[in-house]
């Protein structure tokens, strides 16, 4: 019987993109997050 849930998340670089990888209960999901140009940048 197994009442704890398990979450591993960690972060990865890749190409100077950042995936927050996340692996919840056996299942795996990758999220891409913005980077920091990218988000502090106004786009003209």
């Amino acid at each position: 019987m197994r009442n704890k849930k398990t979450l591993y998340a960690y972060l990865h670089i890749f190409n100077g993109d950042m995936y927050a990888i996340i692996l919840n209960e056996g299942s795996l999901s990758a999220w891409k997050a913005p980077t920091l140009h990218e988000s502090s940048v106004p786009k003209l």
